[in-house]
């Protein structure tokens, strides 16, 4: 029984994650974020706890801490492009535009052909501030690159 063994060892990591994925597959986010508050807390240093947390706190629309997530989560894997796209997203919904124009930039540097996503959201971004030209660019880079990785 899983509750007795975290009674056991409140330390166990695969226990926690057992019971974060329980909650997840049944849908309950709050006990889900509480959960995975709980294992961040013993693994620190494990970046997708940090990512699955955001995705929660996007959920909720709480995108400050979405975006403290993964911070946590670019800073313990420098070399993955996917989290700074997601808090690009984030940041461009709190329309902290040059924040986001820098993280989908840093993504597309890491990954060219695998950013389409990053240059339409950087896109986006440039249409905000008024710079139809830049904007333009990108969604031209975003397709090219698209068919390159296809």
């Amino acid at each position: 029984d899983l509750d007795a063994a975290i009674k056991q060892n409140p330390t166990s990591i695969r226990s926690w994650q057992y019971r974060c994925s329980i909650f997840v597959n049944r849908g309950q986010d709050k006990e889900a974020v509480e959960c995975l508050s709980r294992l961040i807390a013993l693994s620190p240093d494990n970046s997708i706890n940090y990512h699955v947390r955001a995705n929660y706190y996007v959920k909720d629309k709480e995108y400050a801490k979405a975006a403290a997530d993964l911070t946590h989560a670019v800073n313990l894997q420098p070399g993955e492009f996917e989290p700074l796209i997601i808090r690009g997203d984030i940041y461009r919904k709190m329309k902290q535009y040059p924040r986001a124009i820098s993280d989908y930039s840093k993504a597309i540097q890491l990954n060219r052909f695998r950013a389409g996503k990053a240059f339409a959201g950087r896109a986006e971004c440039y249409r905000a501030l008024g710079n139809n030209q830049a904007a333009e660019m990108d969604l031209k880079q975003g397709k090219i690159g698209e068919k390159v990785y296809r």
